[in-house]
């Protein structure tokens, strides 16, 4: 039975550290999920794992200002994850570093699982165990989907009801073909995002295509999780049709852009005017030279 509209998302966290600015801001694909559809005033909880650290307590702090239901994070002996970030002067941003901390070791418990697989959906990402995960929350009658990123599972997906998947190029054939082995694995819907250069997202009646909406960027960080919240909610809670689902994340990756990290957080709000400042710029220049696709 799903619990109204409550949300859920499990799996990876970190704290994104800007080097270069000195900001340290909450982050992970699972977090940002689970604040933007909190900020949208969805019921939502986060699942995962902290260490015992400030870094953990950075998180836990971030996800009660957000209102988003952390009662089921867990303490795992050792350190919480963290991401070195740098970016580029046209917003692009670059991981330096990226280290998993406890979020690598987690596993959700039988209880953890019952409680995500009551929610109305619930959205996975870098899990430990995928199919102790997805498995587990498929056989209690949850609606899964799953962010594999750039790590391209396509077999075994019968689970799932959706799979996003990321793909550093144009929405070529490539592409298309990986939406398609991912539909052919048993996932019910598929997305393939592609950065500027858009989406593709499909299911059994259809493939669509949505282009990448024009925007100043200051940060590509958290793009894709915004993506995966506003389609989330558009196809599972709201049954909109899937073009419709597409150009809801587009709307909301672009969003994203303009500002810095996955979330508006105060830790990243002091930095966010200059940044913005510096990227129109960049983007100025490159409307000037005819060569920008920002």
């Amino acid at each position: 039975m799903s619990d109204g509209e409550r949300l859920v998302a499990l799996g990876d966290n970190c704290v994104d550290h800007y080097r270069a600015l000195g900001v340290r801001a909450a982050g992970g694909n699972a977090v940002n999920v689970a604040v933007n559809w909190a900020r949208t005033g969805l019921r939502s909880a986060y699942m995962g794992a902290v260490g015992p650290d400030p870094d953990g307590e950075l998180l836990r702090a971030e996800l009660a200002v957000q209102g988003v239901d952390a009662s089921h994070l867990t303490t795992l002996a050792g350190s919480t994850g963290v991401t070195m970030i740098e970016v580029t002067e046209e917003g692009e941003r670059l991981l330096a570093h990226e280290d998993f901390g406890v979020t690598a070791d987690y596993r959700p418990s039988a209880a953890d699982l019952d409680f995500a697989a009551g929610a109305a959906i619930a959205h996975c990402s870098t899990v430990s165990d995928f199919d102790h995960a997805v498995g587990g929350l498929a056989q209690r009658g949850g609606r899964v989907s799953y962010d594999f990123s750039t790590r391209h599972r396509t077999e075994r997906l019968s689970g799932l009801a959706v799979a996003f998947y990321s793909w550093e190029a144009t929405a070529d054939d490539g592409a298309r073909a990986l939406l398609t082995q991912a539909l052919a694995g048993g996932a019910r819907t598929a997305v393939v995002t592609c950065g500027r250069h858009g989406s593709l997202a499909g299911d059994a009646e259809e493939i669509v295509f949505v282009p990448a909406q024009q925007v100043d960027v200051v940060d590509t960080l958290g793009a894709g999780d915004s993506y995966i919240a506003a389609f989330l909610t558009a196809l599972l809670l709201h049954e909109r049709p899937l073009v419709e689902c597409a150009a809801r994340g587009t709307e909301a990756a672009a969003e994203c852009c303009t500002r810095f990290g996955g979330f508006p957080q105060a830790a990243t709000a002091a930095v966010s005017q200059e940044a913005a400042a510096r990227a129109a710029v960049v983007a100025t220049k490159q409307r000037r030279n005819g060569d920008g696709d920002h």
